[in-house]
């Protein structure tokens, strides 16, 4: 399954006397983490520490050095960041129903400590929400420091509070006595605030926005890439830009042929590299690949390489055409694992 956008946009590529447009392109790629087919209905259950932040924020507000760009660290909402991951899961539209137990399991429990769930645990949940498998959001930290950021219309600085989020999420399933898997994620968010004081709306967004870094690896996700294709060196391949922007592949395909039966080694490459962009475009990524491999060998004539047989000097055909071979070949050794995981869907995608 693809989207594809089409966008007016020309770029002088290359040399001076080379066309290249681009068109962008949504494709679905796997999760990090295959369920089977028979995982239907997922609960999504808050097993954080249930502290006071309201009392740490202003713990952090009255402790913080001026001379230290450090704030502290604090854990999140639990409550908040249970329900959005929730909701990204759900609108992910790829199990059946997901329930949620936004209930803190660990409410007595005011310290970050590993708490996992007991298996006598996971099977009560998964009766009581009636449930095939638990998403559980164990741990929500946000690590907090002070910056600043200039902007030109500005007479000061205005002061920034950057987040480094930690998140961890374990799976579980009754019929083990383990997580299946446990998911760590880390990433950055900041606020522009004007001063550094931290305040209860922070640490919700945060949370929240600490709450979706697991959904990458739990569901398949649409991945936007940028394609090029040559639109210049003869009339064919001007042409054959008119019927890519009229989405009629098939007769570009065949101008392109053309082109590539030419003895000009350059308007044969590009031929090749133009085709094999036309073979993913019709989900036909194995001879998309051929096509690609074909390009390639013939940019690789004006390579030069050292000994270790590292590139020392090449062109911008060559740097393209790597570039779009390495993302391919990327794409093609994960369509196996993403049939996997639609198969719940009968491979519709």
């Amino acid at each position: 399954m693809k989207k594809i956008l089409y966008i007016s946009l020309f770029l002088a590529f290359l040399t001076s006397c080379t066309v290249v447009n681009t068109v962008s392109i949504d494709y679905l790629q796997p999760a990090d983490v295959s369920f089977p087919p028979g995982v239907k209905v997922v609960g999504v259950v808050n097993n954080t520490p249930q502290g006071d932040y309201v009392s740490k924020l202003e713990e952090l507000n009255s402790n913080g050095s001026p001379a230290s760009n450090l704030i502290g660290a604090i854990e999140g909402n639990g409550k908040t960041a249970t329900e959005e991951l929730a909701n990204s899961v759900y609108e992910g539209n790829y199990f059946d129903e997901v329930i949620i137990c936004d209930s803190a399991l660990r409410s007595k429990d005011y310290f970050t400590r590993d708490t996992k769930l007991s298996q006598s645990e996971v099977k009560e949940l998964t009766e009581s929400l009636g449930v095939d498998m638990i998403l559980s959001l164990e741990k929500v930290n946000l690590y907090l420091k002070k910056s600043v950021i200039y902007y030109e219309d500005a007479p000061f600085p205005q002061g920034v509070i950057d987040a480094t989020v930690r998140t961890m999420t374990r799976v579980y399933v009754p019929t083990k006595s383990e997580p299946i898997v446990t998911l760590s994620d880390t990433d950055s968010i900041y606020w522009v605030t004007g001063t550094w004081n931290v305040d209860k709306s922070i640490i919700e967004e945060g949370s929240s926005f600490a709450a979706t870094l697991p959904v990458k690896h739990i569901l398949p996700t649409w991945k936007s890439v940028t394609r090029y294709y040559y639109a210049s060196g003869a009339v064919e391949m001007r042409d054959a830009a008119v019927y890519v922007r009229e989405n009629n592949w098939d007769e570009a395909r065949k101008l392109w042929e053309q082109v590539y039966g030419r003895k000009n080694e350059k308007m044969k490459m590009r031929a090749a590299y133009n085709i094999a962009l036309c073979c993913e475009m019709k989900d036909n990524l194995q001879e998309a690949k051929e096509w690609l491999d074909k390009a390639a060998e013939i940019a690789e004539k004006k390579v030069t390489k050292n000994e270790k047989g590292e590139v020392e000097t090449s062109t911008g055909d060559y740097k393209l055409i790597a570039y779009y071979l390495a993302d391919l070949t990327t794409r093609l050794s994960n369509i196996q694992k993403l049939k996997l995981q639609m198969m719940r869907f009968s491979g519709d995608f």
